[in-house]
């Protein structure tokens, strides 16, 4: 286990991000948005995307596991056999994560994603949609492992729409914990689960 190590977010294919890191009350997420923090980093602490008064943030640290984009499940394009034939696309931008003590020694470890959707040449205004599967794991082996649907609706005569979401509760038991071997945390975008609005012809 670590205490306060850096979290990795890899680059999107169509649009940038970028760096940082907001660490706080056993917090970390890779990108801030000036002194506030991210929306992610806020929504993780507080339930808000605004932060409340400073007097209140939480600054106990605790320890947890690190959490990463896997390579390459860092964007999902959708219809891409040539670049006009994509409809869309929807990316990972940001990933966060924070521990609380759970009952028999175990830890509840809670996930936050943040990221993107774009509409590509073939596609239109509307829902897209993928499944952002999470994963807990020591080596190969897989402690603990949930799929969430993520994505966001984009609006007539727009391009782009942001998401957040955030996964409770995931528990790493104590008897793990008293194993020896690193524990991380692992985000990426299920290919085999997106959808997307198609272009009315």
């Amino acid at each position: 286990m670590k205490k306060l190590v850096s979290v990795a977010a890899f680059g999107v294919l169509l649009a940038g991000c970028g760096g940082g890191l907001f660490s706080g009350g056993g917090l970390e997420t890779a990108n801030t948005a000036g002194s506030g923090g991210s929306a992610l980093g806020n929504l993780m602490q507080f339930g808000t995307t605004s932060p409340p008064p400073a007097a209140v943030i939480p600054e106990e640290e605790r320890e947890c596991p690190p959490v990463s984009i896997t390579a390459g499940g860092a964007a999902l394009r959708i219809g891409a056999a040539d670049s006009q034939s994509v409809r869309s696309q929807i990316t990972v931008t940001d990933v966060a994560r924070e521990c609380a003590n759970a009952a028999g020694g175990g830890v509840l470890v809670r996930v936050g994603a943040e990221g993107r959707v774009l509409v590509g040449p073939a596609g239109s205004a509307g829902p897209i949609n993928a499944t952002l599967r999470i994963e807990v794991k020591r080596g190969d082996q897989v402690i603990a492992s949930r799929n969430a649907r993520v994505g966001a609706t984009v609006a007539a005569g727009q391009g782009q729409a942001t998401w957040l979401h955030v996964e409770d509760g995931i528990l790493v038991p104590g008897n793990v914990l008293a194993s020896s071997g690193d524990i991380d945390v692992f985000v990426t975008l299920n290919p085999g689960a997106a959808q997307t609005a198609r272009r009315r012809r």
